[in-house]
């Protein structure tokens, strides 16, 4: 009941218990069927590893089970996230061979799953078809009720707006309210299908009404609505969703030139983001929060181009829907004017925003933490370095700035990283640290910028009791 009604955690923490309770009595059906459930919840709440672990381990049970079909579906939207639409694609072609002896709703979520892939792939035509198709198989049924039907509405809604931005579609293009006008009919059908308070549609409903009306110039019913999305999801957990709402915050934010607001919901879409495995929604938070980095007044540049270069990293050929035109638009901003010290990113999911003025802003630090070692301590310098990156701490380790380092006066450069460019300075103290020349460049460069600083910024690590000129043994 707790799973239909929405309220995944809590169906997360009864489901455990009855997984235990089943692998005690070793009753395999009831094993079987928890963990595809399980999987389920832990999918709608974010959790990508652990419903991995529960498929995996379903079918160990019973390879050839009755529920062989069920565990499949949920198995390609796992294999969407981790390799991709063509292989996901593949293991939906594995689940519809058990459709025979199915009912019509597995059919429809056959399709419906269809077109989420197709969408992906940039294939918007294709998108809306499966939706449709999914929804002629609920009306041929007399069903009109049913939430998968819900879904199809609403996938069928967004397969229309992204094609329209795909095909730069906007009003008074010829024909372009008449989708505009279709694409609302079936969020109207969505919502009527489901009811006006049903938390396991709302959250949805409300996201791709906003970024319709985003889309459409009417950034008041934007804000209005991805409001109310935002709150029908923190009320199920779903941090999906929640970090998609707060994205387009960021957006309506950034069109009316409320800097502040734009950076504050970046952030929370990437704390969003991060509690859940979900790769794409990663990547769209590193993008927003590039962007509002390098936005007046904060003028960030450097820590925007480390987050665009983690996203680039992130992104798959098979990337081809918004995901793509938001990183290229981030990115074509540098590209296109390598000294600009902002990106506008007026890609094509919504109207033109307001330019920006070049004028100089405060101030800022291009990374949070500078690590500085000896030779004999890079290994450990790369496991922190990595560590912190894994948590959006922006840091400078030589490894990463590779690029940035080529051609320029070392000497000078890592004077201006540890004096000025970095809020913290992580020596790692050792015998071989302080009798190297160049860490002594770099230690000298941080004991100027600790001088004049109030609070402490150089947090030593300590490998042995040496003492290095300068650094207190009392500092910790």
């Amino acid at each position: 009941m707790k799973f239909h009604r929405g309220d995944f955690p809590s169906a997360i923490e009864d489901l455990r218990f009855v997984e235990r309770l089943a692998d005690e009595c070793e009753y395999d059906d009831l094993r079987k069927m928890t963990r595809f459930y399980l999987a389920r919840a832990l999918l709608r709440v974010g959790a990508y590893e652990d419903a991995k672990r529960e498929i995996l381990t379903a079918q160990t049970i019973f390879p050839q089970g009755g529920a062989t079909f069920d565990l499949l579906m949920t198995k390609a939207c796992l294999v969407l996230n981790e390799e991709g639409a063509e292989e996901a694609t593949t293991v939906l072609k594995e689940a519809e061979q058990f459709l025979l002896n199915r009912d019509y709703v597995d059919q429809a979520n056959v399709k419906t799953a269809y077109g989420r892939f197709a969408r992906q792939q940039g294939d918007f035509d294709r998108a809306a078809e499966c939706a449709r198709h999914a929804i002629g198989i609920f009306e041929e049924n007399d069903d009109h009720h049913h939430l998968s039907l819900a879904r199809a509405h609403l996938h069928l809604a967004f397969a229309l707006l992204l094609k329209a931005q795909n095909d730069g579609f906007r009003p008074p293009s010829p024909g372009f309210e008449e989708l505009r006008s279709v694409a609302f009919g079936h969020l109207r059908e969505a919502q009527r299908t489901c009811g006006e308070m049903d938390p396991r549609i709302l959250d949805r409903l409300h996201y791709f009404k906003a970024a319709w009306y985003f889309y459409l110039g009417d950034v008041g019913r934007a804000k209005q609505e991805v409001a109310h999305g935002y709150e029908s999801a923190e009320g199920v957990s779903d941090y999906l969703i929640m970090a998609h709402c707060r994205i387009l915050q960021v957006k309506c934010a950034r069109f009316r030139s409320a800097a502040d607001d734009a950076l504050r919901y970046a952030m929370e879409a990437d704390y969003y983001a991060q509690k859940t495995d979900n790769r794409r929604i990663c990547i769209r938070a590193l993008i927003w929060r590039a962007v509002t980095e390098a936005d007046p007044p904060r003028r960030n540049r450097t820590m925007a181009k480390n987050l665009l270069e983690q996203a680039r990293n992130a992104l798959r050929a098979t990337d081809r829907d918004y995901l793509r035109w938001e990183f290229d638009s981030a990115e074509g901003m540098f590209r296109s004017n390598p000294r600009s010290t902002s990106v506008a990113a007026s890609d094509r999911k919504g109207p033109a925003h307001v330019a920006v003025s070049n004028t100089k802003g405060p101030t800022q630090f291009s990374y949070d933490v500078a690590i500085s070692f000896a030779g004999e301590q890079r290994e450990q310098a790369r496991l922190i370095a990595g560590c912190l990156r894994r948590r959006r701490v922006n840091v400078f380790f030589d490894e990463y700035e590779q690029a940035n380092l080529w051609g320029e006066d070392l000497y000078e450069h890592l004077s201006r990283v540890y004096q000025k460019q970095a809020r913290y300075c992580l020596m790692l103290v050792s015998r071989a640290y302080a009798d190297r020349v160049w860490t002594s460049h770099k230690r000298k460069s941080a004991q100027a910028r600790a001088l004049n600083e109030k609070r402490g910024y150089i947090l030593p690590v300590r490998f042995d009791e040496i003492e290095v000129p300068g650094l207190a043994p009392t500092i910790a």
